[in-house]
């Protein structure tokens, strides 16, 4: 059996699957209504892939890596109907993702440890946010002008701050809800920044 940093082949190939599928809705969605070539599509996915499946990726292996830390046992399950969802809603012009979670198994799991793990995720894509940002200064300076990177940088940080926001939302069974009952000053913390960032201080940096 293939086994990669500690994933099974089952697994990678559940995680592969599901960065396909969403890497397609964003794409979709993204072109809605524009008149776009092919290559223009296949050139996007490839951005997306990058940007997008790259952060979905780390999200999950985040909370695997925390909670395996501690013992549990913790493997990505793909959601099948939720990869079906999100391509439908592609067609309207937005992208409602649920394509699979982490599912951790512990005889016990204390709310510290299942907050942290819980974090784990977003930061991930915070970390994910500003190395894409940083990306495009690098960009910026060797390649000015250049749309693919500009693309490129837009979506990785746009999308994986949006995510990281998302999942902070306090409301079950997402990791904002898990961070919230372990520590609330610190979810507050995460929380407004990651509102601040995608709301006020991206806007202006795309503007």
């Amino acid at each position: 059996m293939i086994c990669l940093f500690g994933i099974g082949q089952q697994e990678i190939q559940q995680i592969l699957i599901s960065v396909l599928a969403i890497s397609l809705a964003f794409t979709i969605a993204s072109t809605r209504g524009e008149n776009v070539t092919a290559a223009l599509f296949a050139l996007l996915f490839i951005v997306i892939i990058i940007s997008v499946g790259l952060g979905f990726t780390l999200h999950e292996m985040g909370h695997r890596f925390v909670a395996r830390r501690y013992g549990a046992y913790a493997v990505y399950q793909m959601w099948p109907q939720g990869l079906m969802f999100a391509l439908a809603t592609s067609f309207l012009g937005f992208v409602f993702a649920a394509p699979g979670a982490v599912y951790i198994m512990s005889p016990y799991i204390s709310r510290r440890q299942n907050g942290i793990i819980s974090i784990a995720g977003p930061l991930m894509n915070i970390a994910l946010s500003f190395a894409f940002f940083v990306l495009g200064l690098f960009a910026a300076v060797a390649a000015p002008g250049n749309s693919f990177m500009g693309t490129l940088v837009y979506y990785g940080v746009s999308v994986n701050m949006l995510l990281a926001f998302f999942n902070l939302i306090p409301i079950f069974p997402l990791d904002g809800s898990k961070v919230l009952a372990w520590n609330p000053p610190l979810w507050l913390a995460f929380f407004a920044f990651t509102g601040i960032f995608d709301f006020f201080v991206i806007p202006l940096l795309f503007a």
